[in-house]
């Protein structure tokens, strides 16, 4: 028999060194195996754990000298993406990106109330272009910044 005959017919198995021998597929393990089972890690940040990033206290700051991104500032923090994603995940429900665009918008929003414009808020927010920092923009609040000018220059009144 050839190995595709195997194939087409679904049977279960893989070609051994000898020809025209099947080895035999083992058996997945039952519930009652003798394996023990695993507990679950708990997330760094918990509380009873020991993680730097607990005594971290200016996040905001760190966010915005890592330019609002992820490797950036766990490569601040001198951790793994990965240890910083586990943190943020057990601490805010969030990835690391997700709560950096959110500080991002956030702090936009302010600035536009502020008065400032829309290119003088995509080069403080570390964007390359003002483009990408309005689709970003929109994408967040349902609006494009220029409509949240607006809006606020209406309320200010003449």
């Amino acid at each position: 028999m050839k190995k595709n005959d195997f194939i087409e017919r679904g049977m279960a198995g893989s070609v051994s060194s000898q020809k025209g021998s099947l080895a035999p597929v083992p058996a997945p393990l039952s519930a009652g195996s003798a394996r023990p089972t695993r507990q679950p890690r708990p997330v760094r940040g918990e509380a009873g754990t020991k993680s730097r990033l607990v005594q971290v206290t200016n996040w905001e700051e760190l966010a915005g000298a890592a330019r609002y991104r992820a490797n950036a500032l766990a490569k601040a923090c001198h951790i793994s993406v990965r240890e910083l994603e586990r943190f943020f995940l057990g601490r805010t429900g969030k990835t690391p990106h997700q709560w950096l665009n959110e500080l991002r918008q956030m702090e936009a929003l302010r600035m536009l109330a502020a008065g400032k414009s829309v290119k003088e808020i995509s080069f403080d927010l570390k964007y390359s272009r003002p483009a990408n920092f309005s689709r970003d923009f929109k994408r967040f609040h349902g609006r494009p910044p220029t409509w949240v000018q607006t809006t606020a220059a209406l309320r200010s009144g003449p």
